[in-house]
């Protein structure tokens, strides 16, 4: 179901020159917050292990695509500032969209055409700009203000609140209903250029190699919740040399929200995808 969050009046607060323009709601918006929300807190989140997965094969088919082929891959660089995954994914969706509405990101930037693909910059260039639209996110979402780190609503009324500071409009769909991911509803919204939340209860940073009739998945099990920005997808369908079906995979490609290389989520595999939200800035 999409739920468009309409303009409203907020207060501006000045943080740092580049968000004088955005205005947004301050943490005491939060108070009512509903009890048994669940809190997006990467501080607490820990990696068990990591698990390798061989997955050999005759055949495969794929069908897989991007947003855009390059994404934002933004962290948190003040260490004043914790329990940030929630204000680094809204970050990373601003900084994709700031390559339409330039006002988003005031005085930087987001990345450059080649040709007719787009590739975005990294974090560290233009750092103190990306790093203010972190700061400024974790004060509109209200993060550590009721428990540890942010919920999926705080989530997505602050950066509402940013967005629409910033001369913009915003629109959140759900594609879980009742703990079921909706793929091809998903999967339909990234081919339509939207990026995807991810809210995650325990879950997967993995990597895929490819070689010769084999595939083999590393998988970092980490417990704990956190949100992350899908830019991708794939499907991957294995079959032995009947022809016979063996397997199938299903990922998304993501922006982590750490200081490291974007990797891949497996769906289904350890922890629980608690809903998957296509944001469309416009």
């Amino acid at each position: 179901m999409t739920t468009t969050i309409k303009k409203f009046t907020v207060a501006l607060i000045l943080i740092a020159a580049l968000v004088t323009a955005c205005a947004f709601a301050g943490a005491g918006a939060f108070a009512a917050e509903a009890a048994g929300e669940t809190y997006y807190a990467d501080a607490s989140a820990y990696s068990a292990a990591t698990v390798t997965e061989t997955v050999n094969y005759v055949s495969k088919t794929e069908d897989s695509n991007f947003v855009n082929s390059s994404f934002p891959n933004y962290y948190n660089s003040d260490s004043s500032l914790t329990n940030t995954c929630a204000n680094v994914a809204g970050a990373n969706l601003i900084g994709f969209y700031d390559r339409f509405y330039s006002d988003l990101i005031p005085g930087c930037t987001p990345g450059v055409l080649r040709g007719t693909s787009y590739t975005y910059f990294p974090m560290t260039l233009n750092l103190n700009e990306k790093q203010g639209v972190i700061a400024a996110l974790y004060t509109a979402m209200g993060t550590n203000t009721i428990e540890s780190g942010t919920s999926q609503q705080q989530f997505k009324t602050g950066l509402t609140s940013y967005v629409n500071g910033c001369g913009q409009s915003i629109s959140f769909t759900s594609y879980v209903s009742s703990g079921v991911l909706n793929w091809e509803g998903v999967t339909a919204a990234i081919d339509d250029g939207k990026p995807v939340a991810l809210y995650l209860e325990d879950y997967n940073i993995s990597s895929r190699t490819v070689n010769s009739n084999s595939d083999v998945y590393a998988k970092e099990i980490t417990y704990g919740n956190h949100i992350a920005i899908a830019y991708g997808y794939n499907e991957v369908k294995y079959f032995d040399a009947s022809g016979a079906l063996t397997r199938t995979v299903r990922y998304f490609n993501i922006s982590t929200g750490y200081n490291r290389a974007q990797a891949i989520y497996i769906v289904g595999n350890n922890g629980v995808l608690g809903d998957a939200e296509a944001v469309n800035i416009y």
